[in-house]
């Protein structure tokens, strides 16, 4: 039985609605609001896998942390990206500097 990838997001938006993105995979979402951002980071460190997605959203140092954490693992990661018109995620591979 292969693993089904997950899709981390990077932290709860209650404005937002993550359901279409378990068409690419389990959705985790990093609810970490009272914890420090390198702590999402670390998570990411351990457990994110090269088949994994990304969505990016929340607080900016948030985000930075945790695109350095997948970066330092892949050189690319599938970073989820909502299309406003179709009302859907779609996956983008996305490369690292």
């Amino acid at each position: 039985m292969t693993k089904q990838p997950t899709v981390w997001v990077t932290s709860t938006d209650p404005a937002k609605n993550f359901d279409d993105a378990s068409r690419f995979g389990r959705v985790r979402i990093l609810d970490m609001s009272d914890k420090n951002h390198a702590d999402a980071g670390a998570i990411l460190q351990e457990e994110f896998e090269a088949d994994d997605y990304i969505i990016f959203v929340g607080h900016p140092v948030r985000i930075a942390v945790c695109g350095q954490a997948v970066f330092n693992l892949f050189p690319q990661i599938n970073v989820l990206i909502w299309d406003r018109k179709r009302m859907s995620y779609f996956s983008q591979l996305q490369e690292g500097i």
